[in-house]
């Protein structure tokens, strides 16, 4: 998975949809391919003019602290970690932001898709069939697939002892949310 190039696309797709100030929401659990899509938004931006103190980064530690957000009070353009963790930012973000005029990019897998089908109507307690952003892009990467790839590239290791470790690159599939998943999911 090259994520630079994802949290790259991010920024230039809400670029062109018009937000001008920015934000990052991930946790205190974040990983390396998080870290890593979020340096290549904030180069990305950086690249394209906007100045550092217009992308702030918000790290929640656990459901609950989604007031941490204050500092987005105002962003147009967002990067979520966790789609997993948008159900429990919405009512705060409505408050500090117009939701429908956010656009977001949020990384999840196909496994939590599924998952988030079944939290978010419980955390916003809303009704609808509409997604409450002005855009939101996920980009999905399959669990599954890394784990298979994942027993794969150590079982060549294990087979070829005195061959050196490699990269390899999974795919991470980016579409609209309309497109992804569940028109249903936001309600």
């Amino acid at each position: 998975m090259q994520l630079f190039p994802i949290g790259s696309r991010a920024a230039l797709r809400q670029l062109a949809e018009g937000s001008s100030r920015f934000g990052i929401i991930d946790t205190i659990i974040t990983t390396l391919s998080n870290r890593e899509t979020a340096r290549g938004y904030h180069e990305t931006l950086l690249l394209h003019g906007v100045p550092a103190e217009e992308v702030c980064e918000v790290l929640l530690y656990t459901p609950g602290h989604e007031k941490n957000l204050a500092p987005l009070a105002g962003a147009d353009g967002l990067l979520c970690s966790y789609l997993i963790t948008l159900p429990g930012c919405l009512p705060a973000l409505s408050k500090l932001c117009k939701a429908e005029a956010i656009n977001v990019d949020a990384l999840c897998s196909t496994e939590t898709q599924s998952l988030f089908q079944w939290l978010l109507p419980a955390a916003t307690g809303e009704n609808g069939s509409r997604q409450p952003f002005r855009t939101l892009q996920l980009h999905t990467r399959d669990l599954f697939d890394i784990g298979v790839r994942s027993a794969e590239f150590a079982r060549k290791l294990i087979d070829n002892p005195g061959s050196a470790p490699y990269t390899e690159y999974l795919d991470v599939v980016s579409d609209s949310y309309e497109n992804a998943i569940d028109a249903d999911i936001f309600r």
